[in-house]
């Protein structure tokens, strides 16, 4: 690992300092960076909350449900707007909840903070436990610039994890 630059050096802390530190700093899920080797994984921070309408998380977890379950899931919601592009509107939630059905994964587009986006995917699980999901966030320059890769690699790790699980 001698080669490999630190959490400062490498792009995502360099991406990180320069860019997103200032605008996104105060979001859970950044604040890991800051420890060593974060940008390398080896710190991994689970947990970030929100509103679950405004997060790919959120809605790529209730689009598994059946049709019925996440319409009862959603029916007495309060669906807030975060920002110009968060969803409020119960029937076009559902219509994305299905478009996420469809193509397996949900994204995140500036729906709960201005500038970022998120893409998610299902992770298959055994039915003895609970449902997951993995995600990532990006700037939505980045997501403009290279959807279907990002994309992609969002899919394959959540099909990978869900090979891993189903072999515990």
């Amino acid at each position: 690992m001698a080669d490999v630059p630190d959490h400062h050096g490498c792009s995502l802390g360099k991406w990180y300092a320069s860019v997103s530190r200032g605008r996104f700093g105060w979001y859970p899920a950044f604040a890991v960076i800051e420890a060593p080797g974060a940008a390398h994984g080896d710190h991994i921070r689970a947990g970030s909350r929100g509103p679950v309408h405004t997060m790919s998380l959120g809605k790529v977890l209730v689009a598994v449900l059946p049709p019925s379950a996440a319409l009862g899931t959603i029916r007495n919601w309060h669906l807030e707007a975060l920002t110009e592009h968060t969803i409020t509107d119960a029937h076009r939630f559902l219509d994305e909840l299905e478009v996420a059905r469809r193509r397996g994964y949900a994204l995140d587009i500036e729906e709960g903070e201005t500038g970022l986006c998120c893409i998610a995917a299902p992770i298959a699980t055994p039915v003895d436990r609970p449902r997951a999901a993995i995600a990532i966030a990006v700037e939505t320059e980045r997501l403009h610039h290279e959807p279907q890769r990002l994309v992609s690699h969002v899919v394959v790790a959540a099909r990978r994890a869900g090979a891993l699980l189903g072999q515990a």
